[in-house]
């Protein structure tokens, strides 16, 4: 029996999916080089608050935004990075749905 026909749009999602990851992944890597070498980028929890884990302080994290936007091509204003885009996941995401080029 042969495979079932994708859906409309179902590669662009896992390709943006793949990208998410892949963003993850710099992100928790980019904290992991913050940490000067007390984390390894595994350990990194992408589900909490990065500040309010202890990941970044709050002179660390305009290091980090900066980061994000030299690689990624995004500017996130601090405020929303304390609000909504906390956690690594979440930042990932946003990142991924609106830097330039973005799938979708």
């Amino acid at each position: 029996m042969p495979a079932p026909a994708p859906t409309p749009g179902s590669e662009t999602k896992g390709a943006a999916a793949a990208e998410a990851d892949a963003i993850l992944a710099a992100l928790r890597t980019q904290i992991a080089v913050q940490s000067r070498g007390r984390l390894a980028p595994e350990d990194v929890d992408v589900d909490v608050n990065v500040c309010d884990y202890g990941y970044l302080d709050s002179l660390s994290y305009v290091e980090f935004l900066l980061h994000v936007e030299t690689t990624f091509g995004v500017w996130v204003l601090d405020v929303q990075f304390v609000g909504r885009f906390n956690t690594l996941r979440a930042l990932a995401a946003h990142i991924a749905a609106v830097r330039p080029g973005a799938a979708g």
